[in-house]
């Protein structure tokens, strides 16, 4: 799994699809401009959900 984290398909990818290509394994990319991460509120709901647990 390759996970770019940069804004743009740029230089950054360029260089993961590189290292990516030299694996002897199948990869998946995974690009996280294309998902709709939040920022963190500050909330604390995410550590008492996982208090309940």
């Amino acid at each position: 799994m390759v996970i770019n984290g940069s804004g743009r398909k740029g230089r950054t990818f360029e260089l993961l699809k590189n290292i990516a290509e030299k694996l002897p394994h199948d990869v998946e990319y995974i690009h996280l401009k294309e998902y709709d991460i939040k920022d963190c509120l500050g909330c604390k709901v995410c550590i008492k959900k996982f208090l309940r647990y």
